[in-house]
């Protein structure tokens, strides 16, 4: 009886041919994800400093009409209230997540109030939802001169309840 040989393109890939073409897939993958990342973390960076800069003007026309100082998780949830004070909706986008613990969400950034007792609100912080991967910037509104600055060097996460030292803002 004659064996029957099958040809070496019947057989299909080898082992070594099928982790070669793998380790290989796997490189040109490593190389091009942080490239194909990147665009977005800009997107994600610069919406987070166009929503705190949009925040400071809508604290601002709040105040100014009605007397009375207003928290970002206040302005996140007036978008979907009903007219309220004579103001209309819309000073803030849609798409924000108000967290119990006064976190509110959008985009790759969180958000959170610094609040002092006795001065009230001092200003708000935005840090990366996963840092590296949807933002590499923290940034610190000052409510009082409505300037958006980063934070050098990057805190730890999440940053403290209090606002940082001047001296360790950089312009945003």
């Amino acid at each position: 009886m004659r064996r029957s040989r099958a040809r070496r393109s019947d057989r299909g890939f080898t082992l070594p041919e099928l982790l070669v073409l793998i380790a290989l897939i796997s490189l040109v993958s490593l190389w091009g994800l942080p490239r194909a990342l990147e665009p977005r973390l800009r997107l994600n960076q610069d919406a987070a400093v166009d929503l705190l800069r949009m925040l400071a003007s809508s604290r601002t026309e709040w105040q100014g009409r009605t007397g009375v100082p207003v928290t970002l998780p206040q302005l996140a949830s007036f978008l979907y209230g009903e007219e309220e004070a004579g103001m209309p909706r819309g000073l803030m986008p849609r798409g924000f997540v108000i967290r119990t613990d006064g976190v509110v969400l959008r985009g790759g950034y969180r958000f959170r109030e610094v609040v002092d007792l006795e001065r009230g609100p001092l200003g708000c912080w935005a840090w990366p939802k996963l840092p590296g991967y949807s933002g590499r910037q923290v940034y610190w509104l000052d409510y009082r001169s409505g300037e958006v600055g980063t934070v050098a060097p990057v805190l730890a996460l999440p940053p403290p309840a209090q606002a940082p030292a001047a001296a360790d803002l950089a312009p945003g």
